[in-house]
């Protein structure tokens, strides 16, 4: 059921981009007359007075607290000045933080830093709203997208949202109102969570096949996502061509919003191609064009992700993180990479491989014949003149100009020390000079 309309509507994160959007729309449009709005520096957030000023001249009343939400505490006392005229009926809770690494490299602070005021905030205010008895109307999150797909270099927050998202179905098992909304790309002009990305960050995004919301698309979907009894939906604006034609391949979850691939007749197909493109454009090459067709494709790579417009613009030698790559965008180059390759590459392959030049040798050595070592194909010349060697009689000619060969390498490969009998013919030798021969290794 609707608020009433008498009751206050908290919103956490209220004076943040996309509460603040909020609290415009539940007073312009649902006529609410009462938000409490709460974040970590409450009057003082930047755009709070203008906020007020917008609100108040929609005829709501405003109260904006600074309030730290991960503090159980705090949030007690927030509760607590809710005038009994007006109790609390519904609460949004908006507010959240980005510190983005790849999973392997997190640490206990940023973890903390990401769940403290989404995870651990959502917690406390559902614990203290059930221990009031508080009668409330609704109980929305706001969740990312990211914990259900695409949120590569996020692992704190998939985190964060993936328990929002479960948090709401513990509600509803519960029998009380909650739903969690794992929200799509906002415009960075909302003043969302996107509004951090960089261009090529954007890019990146819109390549996977999701476009950005505005303000008004966005709030028409909170509005119809609120008329919807699901306690998990998914408000992601797709397009469907982009999805389907992504590089790194449409994820498992979202196949069946892309055209099925045509079927061919048993009789019609062709025998299947094992080998990967890349494997198929380097076959029959020398090594030397085959490692610069390799370095080629990674640096192309590199400036599909960077938003240059060839890889020519790549320096091999140049550190990605001077480029631009975080941890996001360094997991898309691996994805990229890994389905150019048919590899299966780590997601730590740009930090672990910090240039182009290392990855394409690190490619490489997966994907290009085995260099034999110059020792390996010296002792392999060795046994065979060891076979051959059996085969030719120790007397006659033939042998005396074999070793005086031999000992001719063995004099080069040591460094060319002149020998006692500086033509190395045994057959003029004396007594002495033979036994030097043979003394030196002969």
């Amino acid at each position: 059921h609707p608020p009433h309309p008498d009751g206050t509507i908290l919103i956490t994160g209220g004076t943040g981009g996309l509460g603040s959007i909020l609290a415009r729309h539940l007073a312009t449009h649902h006529h609410t007359r009462h938000l409490l709005l709460a974040s970590r520096r409450g009057p003082h957030a930047p755009g709070a007075d203008q906020l007020r000023q917008d609100l108040h001249t929609t005829g709501a009343h405003v109260d904006i607290i600074a309030c730290d939400l991960s503090d159980p505490a705090q949030i007690a006392a927030l509760l607590q000045r809710i005038p009994a005229q007006h109790p609390l009926t519904a609460i949004y809770h908006t507010a959240g933080i980005l510190n983005d690494a790849t999973l392997t490299t997190l640490n206990p602070a940023q973890t903390d830093q990401v769940l403290q005021p989404k995870a651990d905030a959502a917690w406390h205010l559902h614990q203290a709203t059930t221990s009031l008895g508080l009668d409330l109307a609704r109980f929305v999150l706001y969740s990312s997208s990211a914990a259900t797909l695409d949120s590569a270099g996020q692992g704190n927050y998939s985190a964060a949202n993936a328990f929002l998202d479960a948090l709401a179905i513990h509600r509803t098992h519960l029998g009380l109102p909650a739903q969690s909304l794992a929200w799509g790309m906002w415009d960075p002009r909302t003043g969302g969570m996107t509004h951090q990305l960089a261009t090529h960050d954007l890019q990146r995004l819109t390549r996977s096949g999701f476009t950005a919301m505005d303000a008004h698309h966005g709030m028409n979907l909170l509005d119809t996502a609120q008329a919807t009894p699901e306690p998990f939906l998914i408000p992601l604006p797709i397009d469907r061509r982009a999805l389907a034609t992504r590089p790194d391949g449409v994820p498992a979850i979202l196949r069946a919003l892309t055209p099925a691939p045509k079927r061919r007749t048993a009789e019609a197909a062709p025998a299947p191609e094992t080998r990967t493109p890349l494997e198929q454009r380097l076959a029959g090459l020398p090594v030397a064009e085959q490692e610069q067709i390799v370095l080629s494709v990674v640096r192309s790579e590199v400036a599909a992700v960077v938003g240059h417009a060839s890889g020519d613009q790549v320096d091999p030698d140049k550190s990605l993180s001077e480029l631009g790559f975080d941890s996001l965008t360094s997991v898309e180059l691996r994805n990229r990479l890994s389905q150019v390759t048919g590899l299966r590459l780590s997601a730590t392959l740009v930090f672990d491989h910090p240039t182009a030049a290392a990855i394409a040798e690190h490619v490489g050595d997966q994907v290009l014949p085995k260099k034999e070592s110059v020792e390996s194909r010296a002792m392999h010349n060795l046994d065979e003149l060891g076979r051959l060697l059996k085969e030719i009689s120790a007397d006659g000619e033939a042998a005396t100009a074999l070793t005086v060969r031999l000992q001719k390498l063995m004099d080069d490969w040591r460094g060319g020390r002149p020998q006692a009998n500086k033509d190395g013919d045994v057959r003029t030798a004396d007594a002495d000079e033979l036994f030097t021969m043979i003394d030196e290794g002969l």
